[in-house]
């Protein structure tokens, strides 16, 4: 505890927000918690926090170079092979309710349209409220259910549709692909099957997320550190011929050479259709790893 006190007077406290997490109702560690406020001015404050492993795995000690041999942690219906030992992922580095954890902060100001007028990225520690599943979050969004995070959880639903504005503004497609869980009983034995829909909770969550990775990569660019990226190199045009092909047989209007808008369009009538899967995975095998 000594040593907790000790790195929490290195750091900003951020304790005082009112700060929660939104996960699968089956996740056993919490990474991320958010925490947002509106202003008189109409300004969002958005705070993604992001629990930092970093601290406590340190560069070339055992653990680190165990958890480089594993890579990632592996994931299989009911059961986690996970990268660190559970005492960090789903204990220290897990941003429990009702527990102080350190953090790195991405501290955001929006404007009424959504743009970012300034950020801020530091180290932190939290003290999330509340655990909540997208389930638990939905219901009280849709009023459903009462909840003292009411407020703040509609403000998110507010500031996500601003954000995903943003992005349609930008070229970006919106697939929405709901995700199929196998459901394991008890025993470790498969059950059934469940589709979990892509509703506005998984979307605000993503878009937070998207945000924050999105202002760290400029954040690092702007203090000239150098980075990794995943990129979509783009794909040839013939490529998207076959799906071109598919999406007219299935009896939506596409010109020619479809533009971007073209193509936002013809996801925005596929979501009131049959066929929105089945053009959603067909578009993804057309682009490139």
């Amino acid at each position: 505890k000594k040593t907790l006190v000790r790195e929490q007077n290195k750091r900003v406290d951020l304790t005082a927000l009112e700060t929660f997490t939104i996960d699968p109702d089956t996740a056993k560690d919490f990474d991320d918690a958010l925490s947002l406020s509106k202003d008189r001015k109409g300004i969002y404050h958005l705070a993604v926090h992001i629990a930092d492993v970093a601290h406590y795995v340190t560069a070339g000690t055992p653990l680190d170079l165990e958890a480089i041999h594993r890579s990632n942690s592996t994931y299989f219906p009911g059961t986690c092979i996970p990268m660190l030992p559970e005492e960090l992922s789903n204990h220290l580095c897990s941003l429990k309710p009702d527990e102080i954890r350190l953090t790195v902060s991405v501290l955001m100001d929006f404007d009424k349209t959504g743009s970012l007028l300034k950020h801020e990225v530091v180290r932190s520690f939290i003290h999330s409220d509340k655990r909540f599943t997208y389930f638990e979050a939905l219901d009280v969004i849709e009023g459903r259910t009462k909840s003292p995070h009411s407020k703040t959880l509609k403000l998110m639903v507010d500031l996500c549709k601003l954000l995903k504005q943003k992005r349609h503004e930008r070229g970006s497609i919106d697939f929405s692909l709901p995700e199929t869980v196998i459901v394991i009983d008890e025993r470790g034995q498969p059950t059934g099957v469940k589709k979990i829909e892509y509703d506005i909770t998984h979307q605000l969550v993503e878009e937070f997320m998207l945000k924050a990775n999105e202002t760290v990569a400029k954040e690092l660019l702007a203090r000239g550190k150098s980075q990794i990226y995943r990129i979509h190199d783009e794909p040839k045009a013939e490529n998207f011929e076959d799906f071109y092909a598919l999406a007219r047989s299935l009896g939506f209007k596409l010109p020619i050479k479809p533009s971007t808008t073209d193509l936002q369009h013809l996801f925005e009538e596929a979501k009131k259709s049959p066929y929105s899967q089945q053009l959603s995975i067909a578009f993804i095998r057309s682009m490139k790893l």
